[in-house]
């Protein structure tokens, strides 16, 4: 069995990394990588060294903490800056998606209605693990993809808590009458957010007494994670898993100062879980499962995919200030990701162990709907938006992080550019000169609030770090590097009493075309105070990059823009590419330097 286990955290990690090679949906690498190793060419079959009840262990143990990461995004605060179409999607828009599958399940495929209502609770959820890197290699507008990532977010713990209470009554069903039923879902409920609760005030009391070291408070919370589970399904059958989604609802609206370590902590060890389960799930899969889909399954996967959550959304959306290409869009595009697939396959285990009649369909199904959606609708999504008029401009954003005035000049010449431009600070008063500008601020501490806790960063993919502290720059970069890449983040070379640092993080010096100019912090704002600006200077047959070098010795070339698809290069290294007509570069020049035509 250790082999078996060690083969499927290799599989599992190698289809990540592939993932993140070929830019593909991680979900997808891992269903198809584990069903080749498994029922396609033998080299994995968990079933022979691990029994049903193991497995099912491990699935749900994973899952938990899955299903705790996912909670921990959701912000009471956001729940008042939705619009109202947003709060249509999340109440009548599930409800009347979860009645469509339901009702599409029982009537097309057979089944009974407890499974119908099952895969109508699974399937009810998109995936925001997928959706969110689509979002940002796809650029739809801001609008959209405000609604799309929020539904995403929200419905995640609510799909599962459906489908567990679903499966709950199905099991209880076969031992109890209807009122028996329930009250023992009312139960369930109950006993989740009592327990929740009772371990969310220890966790506080434990934290605030400072009763444990800081290596041992991440340990301390994934080990009360994994506990709440166990204890509360032992107490009352099927309330782990809201238990868990519960508790990680407080966790994240909380105030803890472990909550970054934690999230962060969270997002590494729920990578790993939902690497080890997929590729648990998909190689435990028989062949002979899928020779039992027949055109009615077929015609099932078809309308979830592409006719339902349309229809739900249209119907959820009637008068309301939505345009009806928003609403096409946001219906069509609804990939199911990793909590559909793992609860999917931890429900079933248990429903097979209970002998539930064509429980083992569920898992096959689910995964061909992952596979249909997430492959189809994410090649498709950027067409659709153009051809709908959805999509975003082109241009990629930029966060800095600094407020003074040369930051704010840098950005305000962005913004007239119609480069999206996010200015953070602490201080509410040094970004009063940016919001006086037009430019978009954000007041707080950033770094908490990443990645969409407070910030919606969808506009942006690049980073500068340009405050006049050295430390909090390289902080900064470090987190948003995270993010964005870290070929994509910047910051100023630190102080010349401290080691040498390259402007770029990644060591590629971003320096200007006079390079006896020290691109630091103390320099900059020299150059400032002697009357340098930022320009920006339009290319022409009759104006060509030479003739800007010769004019503009001095200057420190900040970045080009393309004219072909508005890529911005960083800097005056523009490797290979030679600066042609329409491109526009941002200098930071003195003014007595030759004027040049502007970009108008």
């Amino acid at each position: 069995m250790l082999l078996t286990l060690g083969v499927i955290i290799a599989i599992g990690m190698l289809a990540q990394w592939l993932s993140w090679k070929f830019k593909i949906p991680a979900v997808v690498s891992l269903i198809i990588l584990g069903f080749l190793s498994g029922p396609v060419f033998g080299l994995l079959n968990p079933t022979t060294v691990m029994s049903n009840e193991l497995m099912f262990t491990v699935i749900e143990l994973c899952v938990a903490l899955v299903l705790f990461d996912g909670a921990m995004q959701l912000r009471m605060r956001e729940f008042k800056l939705v619009s109202h179409g947003l709060r249509r999607l999340l109440t009548l828009g599930v409800i009347f998606h979860f009645i469509l599958i339901s009702s599409s399940a029982y009537f097309i495929m057979g089944i009974s209605p407890g499974l119908a209502a099952l895969l109508g609770g699974i399937l009810i959820v998109t995936g925001p693990t997928v959706i969110l890197p689509a979002l940002r290699e796809t650029k739809v507008n801001k609008r959209v993809a405000n609604f799309l990532k929020w539904e995403g977010i929200l419905t995640d713990p609510l799909g599962a808590i459906v489908a567990v209470v679903v499966v709950d009554g199905i099991i209880l069903s076969q031992t109890t009458d209807n009122g028996h039923i329930f009250s023992a879902i009312i139960s369930i409920i109950l006993v989740s957010i009592i327990f929740s609760f009772v371990v969310k005030k220890i966790l506080d009391f434990t934290l605030d007494s400072n009763l444990l070291p800081e290596y041992l408070q991440i340990p301390f919370i994934t080990s009360l994670v994994l506990c709440s589970f166990i204890f509360s399904h032992s107490l009352q059958h099927g309330s782990g898993l809201l238990t868990v989604t519960l508790l990680g609802f407080l966790v994240g609206n909380s105030k803890m100062d472990v909550l970054f370590n934690l999230r962060s902590f969270k997002e590494n060890i729920t990578t790993m879980c939902i690497s080890f389960v997929f590729i648990l799930i998909a190689s435990s899969i028989s062949l002979d499962v899928f020779y039992h889909i027949e055109f009615k399954h077929i015609g099932f996967i078809l309308l979830v995919a592409f006719v339902l959550r349309t229809s739900a959304i249209f119907l959820a959306t009637v008068n309301s200030h939505m345009h009806w290409r928003e609403k096409f869009l946001i219906g069509y595009y609804g990939p199911r990701g990793i909590v559909a697939a793992s609860v999917a396959s931890a429900l079933t285990v248990e429903m097979q162990q209970q002998n539930i009649k064509d429980a083992e369909i569920i898992v096959p199904l689910v995964f061909l709907i992952i596979l249909t959606t997430v492959i189809i609708h994410g090649f498709s999504l950027n067409s659709i938006a153009k051809k709908l008029k959805l999509n975003a401009n082109d241009r990629n954003g930029v966060v800095f992080i600094g407020t003074m005035p040369w930051v704010i000049d840098f950005a305000e010449k962005l913004h007239h550019l119609k480069i999206p431009v996010l200015v953070t600070s602490a201080s509410w008063y040094k970004l009063a000169p940016a919001r006086d500008r037009g430019i978009r601020t954000f007041y707080g501490q950033i770094l908490d609030e990443l990645p969409f806790d407070g910030v919606d960063l969808t506009d942006y993919s690049f980073f500068i770090g340009m405050s006049e502290n050295d430390s909090f720059n390289l902080l900064a970069c470090d987190r948003f590097g995270k993010y964005f890449g870290k070929e994509n983040v910047y910051h100023l070379k630190r102080a010349r009493n401290l080691p040498e640092d390259k402007y770029r993080v990644d060591g590629k010096d971003y320096s200007g075309a006079s390079q006896d100019l020290d691109l630091r912090y103390e320099n900059l704002m020299k150059y400032y105070q002697y009357g340098w600006k930022f320009k920006d200077t339009l290319l022409t047959a009759e104006y060509n990059f030479q003739d800007f070098l010769l004019d503009n010795e001095k200057a420190i070339i900040c970045l080009l823009i393309k004219k072909k698809n508005q890529e911005i290069l960083w800097g005056n290294d523009f490797g290979e590419y030679v600066p042609s007509d329409g491109d526009i570069i941002i200098s930071f020049a003195p003014a007595s330097v030759k004027k040049a035509p502007a970009s108008a």
